[in-house]
């Protein structure tokens, strides 16, 4: 409000000044002149701050990034499936047990979801509804978690349970010793590709 009445006063000031006639013409346009500046770096601060108060909001904060809309062409996503970081994600309504439901995945040119980060783990979480989906992390012969990928499984998460087969619940990662075991599964890949995640049922 300040600058308001300020800015008012300059200009009832410069008016005043030009009907008195009080002044030299340069006297007058230099008070024109301030006025002028002093509105168009005025109108420049608002823009920039307007500027940066979108940029803000487009951007998300690590610790907050699961409520934040992802800017991403889902054009690359065939339909029927979500992209999410870079990656389509299917989920499927179908059962099956964690080699049944790989090989759909691959039938599809994907592959069970492989979980790189958080994030990733965060949004499969919220998108797979009630169903236990099994994930692309299986236990080798040498007891080490691998990803379906080839990659190590990094310790992102804790996998509960002893068993080979991973899925997720509720709110954790588990595993399950059967294969046999049925579960829906989603699917997961980069874009242009597809893949699935199926749920594991009966335990």
């Amino acid at each position: 409000m300040e600058k308001t009445n300020s800015h008012s006063e300059k200009v009832q000031r410069c008016n005043s000044i030009e009907k008195e006639g009080k002044s030299t013409c340069i006297r007058f346009l230099r008070c024109r002149i301030r006025i002028i500046a002093e509105f168009l770096l005025l109108a420049a601060l608002l823009i920039s701050w307007a500027v940066m108060g979108f940029k803000t909001q487009q951007s998300c904060p690590l610790s907050n990034a699961a409520s934040c809309p992802v800017s991403r062409s889902t054009s690359s996503c065939v339909d029927g499936w979500i992209g999410y970081r870079g990656k389509c994600y299917y989920f499927s309504e179908a059962e099956g047990n964690w080699t049944y439901s790989q090989n759909n995945c691959s039938s599809l040119g994907a592959s069970l979801a492989v979980i790189d980060t958080r994030q990733d783990l965060d949004f499969i979480l919220r998108y797979k509804g009630t169903t236990d989906p099994w994930i692309g992390l299986q236990r080798g012969s040498d007891h080490h978690w691998k990803w379906t990928n080839g990659t190590k499984f990094n310790n992102l998460f804790e996998v509960r349970g002893d068993a080979n087969c991973a899925f997720l619940t509720e709110t954790a990662v588990s595993s399950s010793r059967r294969l046999t075991q049925l579960n829906k599964w989603p699917g997961a890949t980069h874009p242009k590709h597809s893949a699935r995640l199926p749920s594991p049922a009966g335990r």
